[in-house]
């Protein structure tokens, strides 16, 4: 009768099943040792890779020939196709979790984010270093479905607290931004399209229509149109709220060719959280505008409570910003439209120098209502201002209507409403 050689149906067959299972561990053993060592040789080529790379840039600029930017992204694309080819290649491993965080941190293409996105989804949301991806996850440019229900599910089922708290605290600021940008839509009566179309055309930014296309294909393809910005909102409130305390640290990625590839910021989950959570509450649409200790050029106290009644454009603005400097005249021209309304136009320099400013001020016709704070007030913080120029429209009451950098004329018309609905409302 025939018997299989493994069936362990006598002593004689069980022992030499056991010597067996004992050679497959120990090929299977030798098998993934080669593979872990194959993959790490890969890893060290990538890293090695990046580090000429990062020798070529600084000796080319010492040299006084600085490399094309297209030959440079040309050569950084080369090296994440390895990236990505690792993590593919074993999308479960520990090497693949270091891959993809390279390609997020590395990468500017869509298409990458959210397959890794994707990847961290499906095989890594148990991984207890999964948090030093979420900081990465924030530009609305490539925020998609895979990269929310990463950060929901992660923030519900991570595997610590760590990442649960992180994934909450990302999706929050993701949200709070998301909201601000539908309620400027809503507010200006644009779409989306119209919208950053707009920005494209404002002296304040410098948007190609390729960086308009790309912001506006994955807001309006992922039905975030159809969100009413208060929701949004108060979604962001709720998740950030729930981590208000939380002393977790909030780590970031470094490449493993720099030094010290992986370490904590300083920042904490609950330091962060206080700033959104202000941010929401206190500087944001539909809002009271928080007050300031606030200064005019002659080192006057002054406040934003002095010009409740009328509608205010406040511009926050630095002489080294070329864009600011290039909207004064659309400030002018604003101004002037405005003559003899309910309207007030401040600007709030962040220069390092008052006399910077006020210089500035005697060269060039500025008939506003002109503040200095300084660049390293906490104005900035308690305000979420990240950069400049930066535009807060406040109606009659004080509350924020929009925070938009959007074309001259549709500034205007937008002012124009707000400053005709409370001429009608004045007694």
């Amino acid at each position: 009768m025939f018997h299989c050689f493994c069936s362990p149906t006598s002593t004689s067959n069980h022992t030499k099943y056991r010597l067996l299972v004992v050679i497959a561990a120990l090929l299977f053993g030798q098998l993934t040792a080669v593979a872990d060592e194959k993959r790490a040789a890969a890893w060290q080529n990538i890293n090695q890779q990046f580090e000429v790379l990062r020798i070529e840039i600084q000796t080319s600029r010492k040299q006084g020939r600085k490399l094309a930017p297209q030959q440079i992204a040309q050569r950084r694309q080369q090296i994440l196709n390895h990236v990505i080819a690792l993590y593919r290649q074993q999308p479960r491993d520990a090497v693949a979790l270091d891959a993809m965080l390279l390609a997020l941190h590395s990468s500017n293409d869509r298409k990458t984010h959210l397959e890794v996105c994707r990847n961290l989804l499906t095989n890594h949301l148990q991984n207890p270093s999964l948090y030093m991806a979420f900081p990465m996850i924030a530009s609305l440019i490539h925020f998609d479905d895979d990269c929310e229900q990463l950060l929901l599910q992660a923030s519900e089922r991570g595997s610590n607290e760590q990442v649960r708290h992180v994934a909450a605290l990302q999706l929050a600021v993701i949200y709070s931004k998301m909201a601000q940008l539908l309620a400027n839509t809503t507010e200006l009566g644009m779409s989306m399209e119209e919208y950053v179309t707009s920005k494209t055309r404002s002296s304040f930014g410098e948007l190609s229509n390729q960086a308009a296309a790309n912001i506006t294909h994955p807001l309006c393809s992922n039905n975030w149109l159809d969100r009413d910005w208060r929701h949004v909102r108060s979604r962001a409130l709720q998740l950030v709220q729930a981590v208000m305390n939380s002393e977790q640290p909030i780590g970031f990625y470094l490449p493993a060719h720099k030094k010290n590839p992986r370490k904590s910021a300083m920042e904490t989950v609950a330091d962060v959280a206080a700033v959104v959570h202000h941010r929401l509450t206190n500087a944001s649409s539909g809002v009271k505008l928080e007050e300031f200790a606030f200064k005019d050029f002659e080192g006057n106290a002054t406040s934003l409570s002095s010009h409740l009644g009328n509608v205010v454009v406040i511009d926050v603005w630095a002489t080294w910003c070329r864009p600011c400097v290039t909207g004064m005249a659309s400030m002018r021209d604003l101004n002037q439209r405005m003559a003899g309304r309910p309207f007030s136009l401040i600007t709030i320099s962040v220069d390092s120098d008052l006399g910077l400013a006020k210089r500035f001020a005697e060269r060039n016709d500025m008939p506003f209502h002109n503040w200095y704070v300084g660049e390293n007030s906490e104005f900035l913080t308690r305000w979420g201002i990240r950069h400049i120029p930066k535009i807060i429209v406040l109606d009659e009451k004080g509350v924020v209507r929009t925070i938009p950098n959007i074309g001259h004329q549709d500034l205007v018309k937008h002012v124009d409403q707000l400053v005709t609905a409370a001429q009608q409302s004045q007694p």
